[in-house]
Formats: C-alpha cells, structure tokens, sequence
C-alpha cells in the first residue's frame, strides 16, 4: 500500500495531477477486477508487485521531466492501460477458468484500453495526434496483455514470484514502447 501511494505521490509531484490519473485509476480498479472472496481477498503482493506495474511508467514520466516531450502522458497511460489489462488475465483467469483464451484476452484487453484511455481522451481530445494515439494505444495493450499470456505459466494460477513480476514489467514495457508507433507514423 505503501508503494503504491509513492507511485502516486511521485506521479502527482513530478508530473502533476493528469500524471496521477492513470496509477490512480490502476490502483482503484485493481480491487475491482473480480468478485472479492476469502482467496481472492488476502495480501499476497508486495512492493515488487507496484514496482512491476509502475516501472515502465515511470520511466516515461522521468524521461518527460528531462526532454520535455507532452507525449510522454500518453505512453504513460499506455503503461498503466497494459499492465492493468495483465493484472485483469491474471485476476480474471483465476475466477473464470472456463473462459476461453480468446474470450479471456478480449475482455482483459478492452477493459484495460478503455479504463485508461476514455479518461485520456476526455483530457487529451484537443491535441493533433490524440484519437491517433487512442488507437493505437489498444495495439500496445493487445500486445502486452498477449505476450504476458503466452509466456506466462501456468497464467490461470499466477504466481506471485520474481519471475512473474520481471515477465509483467517487461511486457507492460514493450507494449507502452508499441506506443511509439502512433507518434511517430503519420
């Protein structure tokens, strides 16, 4: 708990409060994801759980305050929307383990995109390049939310190791970085 309100403290003071709107929103849903039960209500995550999922962002956020670049919020949005889809295949996979990978990933996928980027539009919707850069956002989400899937074991029952958190980072990275493309191709 502790992290996650740093993240959110260092969001706000480096970045302002559009900064804090994302992990705000990650952290809210997070408890959302799924029906509260006795198993699904336990503390299992510690701080290398909100550094998995904050890592990628807060590199865009440092790389903002250097260079200077306002896109930067947008791949910071885009961190959290594909470490929130990862966090809903994990959640969600664990209570509807009869939902198909297909079905799985869809949901998961949607859910993450649009908790993010709806709020992001309504900020965002005067910027030249921002319905560009939404879309393109559910690329980056997909590809994480698929690649964390595909190489995750045994992702119906995730644990709750190094391993795990190295593999969610990594991809909540490559999909934020995905989030390039729009920026960058006309």
């Amino acid at each position: 708990m502790i992290g996650a309100c740093l993240v959110g403290y260092i969001s706000w003071a480096l970045g302002g409060w559009r900064w804090l709107l994302p992990p705000l929103i990650v952290f809210l849903a997070y408890t959302l994801l799924s029906p509260r039960t006795e198993i699904n209500s336990r503390r299992i995550h510690n701080v290398h759980a909100v550094v998995a999922v904050s890592a990628a962002a807060l590199v865009w956020l440092f790389l903002d305050r250097i260079l200077g670049r306002p896109e930067f919020l947008y791949l910071f949005t885009l961190a959290f929307s594909a470490q929130l889809a990862i966090i809903a295949i994990a959640r969600l996979g664990y209570d509807y383990p009869s939902l198909s990978a297909a079905a799985l990933l869809g949901v998961c996928i949607l859910q993450g995109w649009l908790l993010l980027f709806v709020p992001y539009l309504l900020l965002e919707w005067t910027s030249p390049a921002c319905w560009r850069c939404v879309l393109g956002a559910l690329g980056g989400v997909a590809f994480a939310a698929v690649g964390f899937y595909l190489t995750q074991p045994n992702v119906r029952d995730c644990p709750t190791d190094t391993p795990r958190w190295l593999r969610q980072a990594m991809h909540g990275a490559i999909g934020s970085a995905v989030g390039l493309v729009p920026l960058y191709v006309a």
